[in-house]
């Protein structure tokens, strides 16, 4: 075989055996791969208490049993295995989960989306949200923050990001807002949804134990590293079909064209925004010439998104989305997929309003919220700034010190 016919055959192999293909392909393989990395972070949480107890019983045997040679060395070593164990058992079940940043909401300062829940609630019967918080992303989310070590039980948290309110009229965001609290209620599809949801649940447990710093932790923090980032990547595509899953669940519940239209107009700002309006701003920090405090981002993002929704490149990029058929690394699924699961063959021009979320549900106490934000959102850029800067000084001197080094 020639060789070029071998290097076209190896690409050919190698691209087969991709994440995408394998899901693609053999879905029930994929879906076995990916339940069986997601037991293994049980596995972990669950070793060590075994490993004790296995340890005080095989230290028992040999203490009750005769006494040999080696039977001092054999207790001493089962008793060093149950230590061990239950040293890194107690700190795994004294852990602690921080909840998830935010402005929390309540009643007397967001009395109309607490109304919208209760009024949706009244339709679907979902697991008890414990809390409501305001974040400074573009997302719309329910976080299960675990409440022991083993994730079983969770601290439920809706999460809505209020660049999500800025940018969406008040029906796009009810519609969204339907959709999410479907796929919580998990009428439909629990598997995936389970699978989907440990994305998020597992990556508590790395940050919580590098915080917490204890004897023993690092064990812990390094395989929750480790093992965090490979099942992120790995469950990928469950979480894509979740999502596939999510929205035929919404077209039971809600008119077809406004799911479609939301799911549309929100893929639409994601564009906007990350190749656009963000872009915009680092390139204005990285100049230097303002400070994260004076940039006010929250100000002119509904200006800036309604002013994007008329423009001429709408088209283009509704263009773009209807052939989106792969989003490898996404946990959002193709649009080109989503659009076909909903029955809809081409793109439709979304509707513009003078009316964000925001000001419809915060109403006067809207630009109370726009300056708070802008105050969050200035404190953690500023914190992931210093960062970079004591990042950067570091390895400056590090070169420095390997060109002196040199150069004696």
């Amino acid at each position: 075989m020639p060789v070029v016919d071998k290097l076209a055959r190896a690409r050919q192999i190698f691209h087969s055996l991709t994440l995408f293909n394998l899901a693609q392909r053999y879905s029930k393989a994929y879906l076995v791969i990916v339940t069986l990395t997601a037991l293994v972070g049980y596995l972990y949480l669950l070793m060590f208490p075994a490993g004790a107890l296995f340890g005080i019983y095989q230290f028992y045997l040999t203490v009750t049993a005769p006494f040999t040679d080696q039977t001092i060395l054999t207790a001493l070593t089962w008793a060093s295995v149950t230590l061990f164990c239950a040293g890194i058992t107690h700190g795994i079940a004294t852990i602690r989960f921080a909840q998830p940043e935010g402005i929390q909401l309540k009643r007397e300062n967001a009395q109309l989306i607490f109304n919208k829940l209760e009024e949706i609630e009244e339709q679907i019967k979902w697991p008890k949200i414990h809390n409501v918080i305001l974040s400074r992303r573009f997302e719309l989310n329910i976080l299960k923050t675990p409440v022991w070590s083993l994730p079983f039980w969770s601290h439920n948290t809706l999460v809505i990001g209020y660049p999500f309110m800025q940018t969406l009229a008040p029906e796009y965001f009810d519609c969204a807002l339907n959709r999410k609290l479907l796929q919580y209620a998990k009428r439909q599809n629990l598997f995936y949804n389970w699978l989907s949801y440990l994305r998020t649940t597992w990556e508590h447990y790395p940050d919580t134990f590098k915080q917490r710093n204890k004897v023993g932790d690092q064990l812990s923090y390094w395989f929750f590293r480790v093992y965090c980032r490979f099942y992120r990547y790995l469950a990928v595509y469950v979480t894509q079909t979740d999502e596939l899953h999510a929205d035929s669940l919404a077209l039971n519940y809600l008119n077809d064209r406004d799911v479609f239209k939301t799911a549309e107009y929100i893929r639409l700002v994601q564009f906007f925004l990350n190749q656009h309006f963000w872009p915009k701003l680092n390139e204005l920090l990285a100049r230097g010439t303002v400070t994260p405090e004076q940039i006010k981002p929250y100000e002119h993002l509904s200006k800036s998104t309604l002013q994007m929704m008329k423009s001429p490149r709408v088209s283009h990029w509704l263009k773009m989305l209807s052939l989106e058929n792969a989003c490898e690394g996404s946990h959002e699924a193709p649009f080109a997929k989503r659009m076909h699961s909903m029955g809809y063959g081409k793109m439709i021009a979304p509707n513009v309003y003078n009316t964000t979320a925001a000001q419809y549900y915060f109403g006067p106490g809207n630009k109370q919220i726009v300056q708070r934000m802008n105050m969050v959102w200035a404190r953690h850029v500023s914190r992931d700034l210093a960062k970079v800067r004591t990042k950067t000084k570091a390895s400056n001197t590090a070169l420095a010190q390997q060109r002196l080094t040199v150069a004696f």
